[in-house]
């Protein structure tokens, strides 16, 4: 009896014992146990035993934690012939908020981990971090300004430096910003080697240029960095960005030029598309002036103002702008093309061009000059022509008064002698008849045939308006108008539109100022359609001029 109930004791304890034998023991610590967010902590989870081989469930962290990256080692031993097992998972996380947060209980097969705390501080709460020897230090972050005290619009050189003596994952570079300025990556960055506290460092340096927009107090917030260095165990580098103040003077009170332009050069040029310096009068010119400047960009050169005179006007076109990096110095480049229109014959200077700027390595006031230019404008074949054609006129008018004159100073009817034959009668008659058609013809002359100079700038205009060129279009239509009201001083589309009453042509004629000077692009201009209101209105003046009858037409045009 005793014997059987000792069996059944011996089965029941070997049939519990691999229970017992099996059961794995988890931990969960964490490191460091308080932190701030943002900042990188690590879970260290240790599982024995056969659940070592189990995978663990991270599902539950990513609630309140952001899993940056993960290391797994495992260990076998044997003692006493007894084989032992254990695994070791190493987790990155960051906080998503501060607080005490509770790490939930983990999940490896059949057990889990005990739960635990970590204490997450605000940003605004967090103290500095204490710096590690250099010797320690993987990676590090420096920044320089060339100076603290600039003026309002002066260059600014703000350099990054990147060391690194380690192996970098994951690599984050997030610029520096400021409000308030103007700020241009300066080329690409530097690469080269170092070696600081006898450690090996490789150099990644980057340069801005930043042009403070106001004067008083500037805040340049810089880069932040972030990576996983790979050291054995990986672990996460948070460099937050630091602020550097700048106390940014304001415009000296001392200095005469028109317009603020701090650099630390400013050269002028210009180029005419002629280099002849005698022009016909009505005729164009086209000048291009090129401004550059070392250490200020080109979106802060002030826009200059180009004066017509009384014998010219002067059209400028949007400037075209470009920044470009020279020998490590920024250097904007300011193209301006304008526009000259010489309305009167004579000599006629293009003033000079004076820009006053102030010189930041010397801290001088200095000033660059374009030189003046005379223009020769000759008088222009349509006013010659027209002068011409007002001389034969005269004489063409003298002569047919000549020929009136003997027909009225004749006191006695024509006696045909009565020898005279039958074709001298005929002859007489054909010779008076021509002599009728043809002063006839001269009186009409200018409402029947159009003046050549007429006729050639109406042609020049066809031509102009049905190529599109509304540079063309405009002088021949100018030279048009200068016809049709010689008594007029007409010297650009504006003086055209107030003679004007006729509201389709004067339409298209603000259609083609648009197109010739307007600082929008993409304008388009459709020549046909002036060309249309031009030879409509020319054809209903004709017609007025040419009515019979006292009375006014239903519809004046004037």
């Amino acid at each position: 009896m005793n014997k059987y109930w000792l069996k059944i004791f011996f089965l029941g304890f070997f049939a519990f014992f691999p229970i017992f034998s099996v059961h794995a023991e988890i931990t969960a610590q964490v490191e460091p146990p308080k932190v701030s967010v943002g900042e990188t902590f690590r879970l260290i989870l240790t599982a024995e035993g056969e659940q070592s081989d189990k995978l663990p469930d991270l599902t539950a962290l990513q609630e309140h934690f952001i899993i940056v990256g993960t290391e797994r080692s495992m260990s076998y031993t044997i003692v006493n012939g007894k084989a032992h097992s254990m695994q070791q998972w190493v987790i990155l996380l960051q906080a998503k908020e501060a607080g005490v947060i509770t790490i939930p209980a983990i999940q490896f097969g059949q057990e889990k981990s005990q739960e635990i705390r970590i204490e997450v501080r605000g940003e605004q709460e967090a103290t500095q971090p204490v710096e590690e020897p250099a010797h320690d230090e993987k990676v590090m972050l420096k920044t320089e300004v060339s100076q603290k005290n600039p003026f309002i619009n002066q260059q600014v050189i703000y350099t990054v430096k990147l060391y690194n003596s380690g192996r970098l994952l994951d690599a984050e570079y997030h610029p520096p910003h400021v409000e308030n300025a103007l700020i241009i990556t300066l080329g690409d960055a530097k690469h080269y080697q170092t070696v600081e506290n006898g450690i090996h460092y490789v150099v990644e340096e980057q340069q801005y240029a930043i042009f403070p927009q106001k004067s008083g107090k500037l805040t340049i917030t810089g880069p932040a960095f972030n990576a996983l260095v790979y050291d054995g165990v990986p672990r996460q580098v948070n460099i937050r960005p630091k602020q550097t103040n700048l106390a940014v003077k304001p415009i000296p009170s001392n200095f005469q030029g028109q317009y603020w332009l701090p650099a630390k050069k400013v050269t002028l040029h210009d180029t005419y598309a002629s280099q002849d310096d005698k022009i016909e009068e009505g005729s164009t010119l086209i000048r291009t002036v090129n401004i550059e400047t070392v250490g200020l960009p080109a979106q802060l050169v002030p826009k200059l103002e180009f004066i017509a005179g009384q014998s010219y006007s002067a059209y400028p076109e949007p400037s075209i702008e470009q920044n470009v990096i020279r020998q490590g110095e920024l250097v904007g480049k300011t193209s301006i093309k304008v526009t000259y229109i010489f309305n009167q014959a004579g000599e006629v200077t293009i003033p000079e061009l004076k820009l006053t700027w102030f010189n930041t390595d010397t801290r001088q006031e200095e000033t660059a000059v374009l030189p003046a230019k005379i223009i020769h404008v000759a008088q222009g074949a349509t006013a010659k022509q027209d002068v011409n054609q007002n001389k034969l006129t005269a004489t063409n008018g003298h002569r047919a008064d000549m020929r009136e004159e003997p027909p009225e100073k004749e006191q006695k009817p024509l006696q045909v002698p009565a020898n005279s034959s039958y074709w001298a009668w005929i002859l007489a008659i054909l010779f008076a008849l021509a002599w009728l058609l043809t002063l006839l013809l001269w009186l009409f002359r200018p409402y029947l045939f159009p003046s050549r100079a007429k006729s050639r700038a109406l042609k020049r205009l066809k031509i102009a308006c049905f190529s599109n060129n509304p540079a063309l279009a405009r002088d021949a239509l100018l030279a048009w108008a200068a016809l049709q009201w010689p008594d007029a001083e007409i010297l650009n589309l504006n003086d055209l539109q107030k003679l004007i009453h006729d509201q389709k042509l004067k339409k298209q004629c603000h259609f083609l100022s648009q197109a010739l000077y307007s600082r929008e692009k993409g304008i388009q201009w459709h020549g046909p359609e002036l060309w249309q209101a031009v030879s409509a209105y020319d054809i209903r003046r004709f017609k007025v001029r040419s009515g019979t009858g006292n009375l006014p037409p239903i519809n004046p045009i004037h």
